[in-house]
């Protein structure tokens, strides 16, 4: 029979952290069980800073290590979600009855309002988020939101090229233009099927801050030596955005420079590469493991070191 959640959480760590600076410390340390504890102690109190953190982190599966992945259903909604309803409630929608910050993540999950919500996300420094949300703001059809979004001055380089796509939608100049925001710059073309190319295009990415926990990951799995190749083949490989996958929840919270050079920044990048093999056929090898085998052992063996 399954122990019961408080039993499971009990056992695993230290006691609960009485603010959330020291449950964000145990979280960035890779303290899981003990930290998600104590943000959802601390969110039961009240504390709005650990509801939205931790509703965030309940949506995002590349942040959860494999004894919250292998929870039921039941004791993982009673760790992650707020009581309510059959399956509980976000504790992000929590948080949003009281807090603006919230309120415009919980809106960004929302079909009506979604644009205003993006807005706001902008001007609070959420850019990520915002990208994240761009796919299926875009699929909504709401090309006039869709283009204040992509011309706010926050916005950045990759959800402005999107911009005069937008604007021939909404002018009927042209039916048909792509208005994917991905990074082409994380994506070189064709590198997979060039081993020079890969590893001079992993060079290249290995510079770019968003990638450093890439880096650390290839690094520890790889040797100093491989960096170049490993990364280059982390994202050759890639069907969905490892950047997305590896980042801060909540960038006002805890700046993507801090989870960066944090130990679970590698873990995460090793579970975001670990999720690529979800999305291949299961008869099949993932391509990074042909690509790298170094990094495809690292995120294998970093997912059963911390079962």
């Amino acid at each position: 029979m399954l122990k019961p959640l408080a039993l499971l959480l009990a056992l695993a760590g230290p006691a609960v952290a009485e603010d959330f600076e020291t449950a964000l410390d145990m979280w960035l340390a890779g303290e899981d069980m003990a930290a998600l504890e104590s943000f959802r102690t601390l969110a039961e109190a009240g504390d709005v800073d650990a509801q939205l953190f931790l509703g965030q982190i309940a949506t995002q599966a590349a942040h959860w290590p494999p004894e919250v992945s292998a929870l039921p259903r039941r004791e993982r909604n009673a760790l992650l979600r707020a009581p309510g309803g059959l399956s509980g409630k976000s504790w992000t929608a929590v948080a949003a009855e009281t807090d603006a910050r919230a309120a415009a993540f919980d809106g960004a999950t929302r079909p009506i309002g979604k644009g205003q919500a993006l807005l706001a996300l902008l001007e609070m420094g959420e850019v990520a988020t915002v990208e994240a949300a761009w796919p299926g703001y875009i699929s909504s059809g709401d090309w006039t939101g869709a283009l204040a979004v992509a011309t706010h001055p926050q916005a950045g380089a990759r959800l402005a090229a999107a911009a005069p796509g937008l604007r021939q939608l909404i002018e009927n100049e042209i039916a048909n233009v792509d208005l994917d925001a991905r990074r082409t710059d994380l994506y070189p073309p064709d590198a997979a099927a060039d081993p020079d190319r890969m590893v001079s295009e992993g060079a290249r990415l290995a510079d770019l801050p968003e990638v450093a926990p890439f880096v650390t990951f290839c690094r520890s799995a790889c040797g100093e030596t491989e960096i170049p190749a490993c990364v280059g083949a982390i994202f050759a490989s890639a069907t969905t955005d490892p950047v997305q996958l590896a980042r801060s929840p909540v960038a006002g919270l805890l700046a993507p420079e801090r989870y960066s050079g944090s130990p679970r920044a590698m873990a995460d990048a090793a579970r975001a590469i670990d999720l690529t093999k979800y999305l291949w056929d299961q008869t099949e090898e993932p391509a990074i493991a042909r690509l790298s085998s170094c990094a495809w052992a690292g995120a294998q063996a970093s997912s059963s070191a911390s079962q």
